[in-house]
């Protein structure tokens, strides 16, 4: 939304914030891009490595592209950015915070819905994927919602060699019981939580609740415990699971709060 202000001659409309910011971390960097906002002759860019982003925070002025990347970062930190566009008549509304994280031991960080989001630096088996994001203070991921388990799909699954990615659905404590790495998830109706429906082992009956199904159905369907197999990951580019014996070696997905 475009706001307004007063001046001698009357109202001047500022420009509307840019949609879409995102933020990916590598290894000491940090690359945003948004989306274009027409009038604008330039962009400011604020951040910082604490959260509650404003027009108070370090600015990087002048970027006249929808893209910038920052350079010579320090890993172990999370970085906070917020863009405005810039015109004759000044800087306009800041957009939605995106986050990146840093650090030598993970990859390709994203940002989605307030959540940061990061590859292993190696593929790894499922015990070792849950140990690298417990110390990095985060988890293997809880898939809330379609719409989060395709932005998953769309951002690492291409990206990482179009192989199984580890996610925190699990039956290791009790065949046929999937739970999730990071506990339960309440206030949502039970979408979260339904990791197998009325039956699993083999075909998972669960949905989403358009009616799309969680796991892959291929063959005999999936989760179907072949030669004990008690670890999920996204596993096709449509986004479906499957389960995979917790001993391969296989990129995990970290999902921090």
């Amino acid at each position: 939304m475009s706001s307004q202000y007063e001046t001698s001659s009357g109202f001047t409309t500022l420009l509307p914030a840019p949609d879409n910011l995102s933020a990916s971390g590598a290894n000491n960097t940090i690359t945003l891009t948004w989306n274009t906002v027409s009038g604008a002759t330039s962009y400011t860019l604020y951040w910082d490595n604490v959260s509650g982003i404003d027009s108070s925070d370090t600015a990087i002025t002048s970027i006249t592209n929808d893209n910038y990347t920052h350079n010579n970062l320090d890993n172990g930190s999370t970085y906070y950015y917020k863009v405005a566009a810039v015109n004759s008549s000044g800087t306009g509304t800041l957009s939605s915070v995106a986050s990146a994280l840093l650090s030598a031991n993970i990859q390709g960080s994203k940002t989605y819905n307030a959540h940061t989001y990061a590859i292993t630096s190696s593929a790894m088996t499922f015990a070792e994927a849950k140990a690298a994001a417990a110390a990095l203070g985060g988890y293997l991921t809880t898939v809330n919602t379609k719409a989060e388990n395709t932005f998953l799909t769309n951002e690492f699954y291409a990206a990482y060699g179009n192989s199984a990615l580890w996610i925190g659905a699990n039956d290791i404590a009790t065949e046929n019981i999937w739970v999730w790495d990071n506990g339960t998830t309440s206030g949502d109706n039970g979408v979260t939580d339904n990791i197998c429906g009325t039956g699993c082992n083999p075909k998972s009956l669960a949905e989403w609740p358009d009616g799309t199904r969680k796991w892959n159905w291929s063959g005999s369907g999936e989760p179907n415990n072949a030669g004990n197999e008690d670890c999920a990951n996204i596993t096709r580019s449509d986004g479906t699971w499957n389960d995979l014996r917790c001993s391969r070696n296989q990129y995990g997905i970290i999902e921090f709060d």
